[in-house]
């Protein structure tokens, strides 16, 4: 009897042991690192205040996950959000960590490049400028291009101060004037070519297109 139970001891004790080795195997499944590059996002800046110069689009990131789990990530599976609530006019750096980048359960973040993101950050400004028409292509032969113009005459732009300060003109989208014979009209959105500017009203203008049979354009103007 004192054999068997002893028998049944170590069973049982070789099974305990058997249960730890595997749950602690469970517990220290394979880890891996992913680098993924992640777009950056500023969200909060008060309205009267923009963000001025280059902004970065994005980040890198190494993660470190399972591996089942490393295997599937995407840079669609992580968030990278840099609170600007708080943000004073200046330049102004922003750590890029945890509390930055969130990740799915079960990863940690190892790494991010860079590692800081430097801002500068300025108070919004507006002001009208001209709208200047473009055209492309060629009239019909024996027919030249006469005046352009464009309706509204101004269009108002907003942003950082002293991008506005720089910009002079707003542009309309080319107008296709291949083989044209005749004066058109063309109704065409409006740009600005520095895209950290953004066009507040109005964004399309009617183009007038003058096209002149050759020898009946207005001379030029003296010199």
């Amino acid at each position: 009897m004192r054999a068997r139970w002893t028998t049944n001891l170590l069973l049982k004790a070789f099974a305990l042991l058997l249960a730890l080795f595997l749950w602690n195997l469970y517990r220290t499944e394979a880890q891996a690192v992913r680098s993924l590059t992640v777009p950056i996002q500023f969200e909060n800046l008060a309205e009267d205040r923009e963000v001025a110069g280059d902004v970065p689009g994005s980040i890198t990131v190494q993660v470190e996950a399972p591996e089942p789990l490393a295997r599937t990530l995407s840079p669609e599976w992580i968030d990278a959000i840099v609170d600007l609530r708080s943000a004073e006019i200046g330049e102004k750096e922003f750590a890029l960590g945890p509390d930055v980048v969130r990740l799915p359960a079960g990863a940690r973040l190892v790494s991010v490049s860079p590692p800081a993101v430097k801002l500068r950050i300025e108070a919004r400004a507006s002001k009208q400028v001209p709208i200047e028409a473009r055209v492309r292509g060629s009239v019909k032969e024996g027919f030249v291009l006469g005046s352009i113009s464009v309706q509204p005459v101004f269009a108002t732009i907003v942003g950082a101060e002293s991008e506005v300060a720089k910009a002079t003109k707003a542009l309309t989208e080319p107008v296709v004037v291949n083989g044209r014979d005749a004066t058109f009209q063309a109704g065409v959105a409006l740009v600005i070519e520095n895209g950290r500017l953004r066009l507040v009203t109005p964004r399309t203008a009617i183009a007038t297109i003058e096209v002149l049979p050759v020898g009946d354009e207005s001379p030029a103007p003296a010199p």
